[in-house]
């Protein structure tokens, strides 16, 4: 385990990574680093708490743990370690999810689609 303090350039340590543990245990607001992590193609296995079980999409149940089941957290970060080739596998996926799901694009793609929106209901209801 390795604290680091905070950089502009996360990346070159999240491509360091093998797997990247998010054990909160209170409320999380955004859950920047698990994004963060995503982004990069790297496998997190975090604390289903707050938004972070949304930020890591459905079907990644096997990637969360209770916040309050300390020996779950070290049996599954176990768990992902053993397994190169799925942290690989699943490191793409939420790369992807990061990307589509809160990248700019799709951030802009989003915006766009809501303002369409506004705009056709305006029109229509005058």
């Amino acid at each position: 385990i390795v604290l680091r303090p905070t950089t502009a350039t996360p990346e070159k340590f999240y491509a360091a990574a093998d797997l990247v543990c998010a054990p909160s245990t209170g409320d999380e607001a955004f859950g920047l680093a698990v994004l963060e992590a995503m982004s990069c193609g790297v496998t997190v296995v975090a604390t289903d708490i707050g938004v972070i079980p949304r930020i890591l999409g459905s079907g990644q149940g096997d990637l969360l743990v209770a916040p309050d089941d300390p020996a779950a957290l070290a049996e599954r970060l176990s768990s992902w370690l053993e397994r190169p080739a799925d942290r690989q596998r699943i490191g793409a996926i939420l790369r992807q999810r990061a990307l589509r799901g809160f990248g700019m694009a799709g951030g802009i793609d989003r915006y766009e689609r809501i303002l369409q929106s506004l705009a056709t209901a305006h029109a229509v209801g005058g």
